[in-house]
């Protein structure tokens, strides 16, 4: 099962419709780029779903060949983060304890395994019709996204899906790291369209 699991993955790119892609991309150059084309160094959302998700690869980076992680694990809170059932090499059996997913395990004082979260977004200027896409933050700012996320629980008693959030690619970075920041709060009739999409977000 394992080496047949390898397999699909190393080909998965390959049986879907790229075009199609609902992932919203991020890039030093131009930002943000929506899957309706739309660019911006700034965007407004309203985050409908969030998971967390490690990554870890035995091989380095190739951009023009992909190699799927050995080992991975997703899940909507960290307690039950833990390999999923058939990865290839699985590294530990939760990752908490994992030896891989501990700062200094990888290169300078970084984990060896990435953590990133999958945020399932709306655009805020139609949340109850407007497209699903798939904001994928990156392990320079999975620490960032959880300071936001912890900052409107502990400072202002809510969760992203009762805000706004102005997602940011600033101009000067250099590399591709997007902030958050909380915007106007939603109205109540806003947070029922938000909830409404939650069964498809997830």
């Amino acid at each position: 099962p394992a080496v047949l699991l390898a397999q699909q993955l190393a080909t998965a790119n390959d049986k879907v419709d790229v075009s199609e892609s609902n992932k919203i991309k991020i890039s030093v150059a131009a930002g943000f780029t929506a899957p309706d084309g739309t660019e911006g160094r700034e965007m407004e959302l309203v985050v409908v779903g969030s998971r967390m998700v490690n990554a870890y690869y035995n091989t380095q980076y190739d951009a023009n060949n992909y190699t799927p992680p050995v080992c991975y694990a997703s899940a909507e809170d960290r307690h039950n983060m833990a390999p999923v059932k058939g990865c290839p090499i699985p590294q530990h059996e939760n990752c908490a304890g994992c030896p891989q997913n501990k700062y200094k395990s990888g290169v300078g004082n970084a984990k060896a395994c990435k953590n990133m979260r999958q945020l399932a977004v709306v655009p805020a200027t139609n949340i109850k019709n407007g497209p699903m896409w798939l904001l994928s933050v990156p392990p320079n700012a999975s620490g960032r996204w959880d300071k936001y996320f912890t900052d409107l629980a502990h400072t202002h008693q809510l969760t992203p899906m009762f805000v706004i959030t102005e997602v940011k690619q600033p101009k000067t970075a250099t590399y591709a790291s997007p902030y958050f920041e909380m915007g106007k709060k939603l109205t109540e009739a806003q947070v029922i369209d938000a909830a409404s999409r939650m069964e498809d977000a997830a």
